[in-house]
């Protein structure tokens, strides 16, 4: 800028994006703003959720930046965590058609492939010298889950994914309903298309809770706090060689569902994200 445009009032949106200064309470108020924010081309968008350019094929990264985005960590710092993550087996895709020659759209229940870390379910193993069996089992609830639904296979000749919709519950009491893993199961993807019927609300959140697969004395040490609000969702859409990645984010001062696929930002309702393929979730633990 020149010394004569440097007092040109008509230029301050412009030096404020190139120099912006942000003071503690406006840093504070970042993750709690519930007001709209207008665009240079008019359009409105929602500050913190924004689209991300597909540069050829690296959407695969933009929907994780997008997921983690929401973040509390302000002040530069550098830290080693290291942590796990839990792979949820998917059953077998069904090689048999419906009474109408259609393909079948598999569907199991979260709680279903959660019992796997329940300390009494067995998986077998194979390698070329042994076959041996091994059983998991949480310990301890960390203060976020990261649940990574296993959709592909790879064999000698090609990669295979498994389309199996994963049902969980929308709410909060059908996450700490019934104790059989089978609970909430009704409230399937096949429910929503039959009825037709969904909320006209996007403002809705998503529970699952890990009670059930909890031994007593860790349900005691955590003296209830199981419950995990869903605020990050990634889907994988179509083939494993030409498919495509969205992500679902939770804003959490409004309690709205984002969509983000690339530079295009939607609102989008809860119970769909129930219908989508999902590939990797994060949960936040619920501390009241």
């Amino acid at each position: 800028l020149t010394e004569s445009s440097s007092s040109d009032s008509s230029l301050n949106d412009i030096k404020y994006v190139l120099n912006p200064i942000f003071d503690e309470e406006q840093i504070a108020q970042m993750d709690s703003n519930t007001k709209m924010s207008r665009a240079a081309d008019g359009s409105m968008y929602m500050p913190g959720i924004v689209g991300l350019n597909n540069i050829k094929a690296n959407d695969y990264c933009n929907v994780i930046l997008q997921v983690d985005l929401k973040s509390d960590e302000y002040s530069e710092m550098i830290t080693e965590s290291p942590f796990l993550y839990l792979t949820c087996d998917l059953p077998p895709t069904p090689l048999f058609t419906d009474e109408f020659r259609e393909n079948i759209i598999p569907q199991v229940n979260l709680y279903q492939l959660l019992s796997k870390f329940n300390g009494q379910s067995s998986k077998e193993y194979k390698t070329y010298k042994e076959n041996f069996l091994k059983r998991f089992e949480i310990t301890q609830l960390p203060p976020y889950l990261i649940l990574y639904i296993k959709r592909f296979t790879k064999n000698t000749f090609f990669v295979e994914k498994n389309p199996t919709v994963v049902n969980f519950p929308v709410n909060e009491g059908e996450a700490q309903g019934e104790d059989d893993v089978r609970a909430g199961g009704e409230h399937s993807a096949r429910r929503h298309t039959r009825e037709g019927h969904l909320p006209g609300s996007c403002a809705a959140q998503t529970y699952t809770t890990v009670v059930r697969i909890l031994t007593p004395e860790v349900k005691a040490k955590h003296k209830g706090k199981t419950t995990y609000e869903l605020v990050g969702n990634i889907v994988h859409d179509g083939t494993p060689e030409k498919g495509t990645y969205r992500a679902h984010v939770l804003h959490k001062p409004t309690q709205q569902w984002y969509e983000m696929q690339d530079l295009h930002v939607t609102s989008v309702l809860s119970q769909m994200i129930t219908l989508t393929e999902a590939y990797i979730q994060i949960y936040e633990l619920k501390q009241d």
